[in-house]
Formats: structure tokens, sequence, C-alpha cells
């Protein structure tokens, strides 16, 4: 369930965390992140590549809102 969480925090979608966790990833050699996770360091690793998407995406999503103008910037709703 941690995984699923954690899967949802970084691509923020229930369908891409089932397409993640489902589809072989190249930062696991090819393997599943559902499959590898069903071992504690495999999880463990599976959980470093989630937070460096969720990471990331929060970076993304900064920079963009930090490009908007202020006036623009300070109008979106929920800042």
């Amino acid at each position: 369930m941690a995984l699923d969480h954690a899967a949802f925090v970084a691509f923020h979608s229930w369908n891409k965390v089932q397409d993640w966790l489902t589809a072989p990833n190249s930062q696991l050699d090819g393997a599943c992140p559902e499959e590898v996770a069903r071992s504690p360091a495999g999880f463990d690793k599976v959980m470093s590549i989630l937070l460096s998407s969720g990471s990331r995406a929060s970076t993304d999503f900064m920079n963009g809102i930090e490009a908007l103008p202020v006036q623009e910037r300070d109008s979106q709703k929920g800042f």
C-alpha cells in the first residue's frame, strides 16, 4: 500500500501509477517495479526511484510557476 501511495504522489494519477508499476523499468534492469518491490532491498530501490520522480515533478512545477509574471503567479487559485 505504501508503494501505491508513493507512486501516486510522484505521478498524480492512479492510471499512471498502474502503468508505471507494471512496465519494465530501465532503472531496475528491465524489471517491473511491482515485482522488484517484493523484496525488502527491491522495495527500497523502487521507493528511492519514486522519491526522485516526485522531487523532479515538484521542481518542474516550481520552475513553471516561477516563470509566470508576478500578477499571474499571485492570482493562481490555491496559492
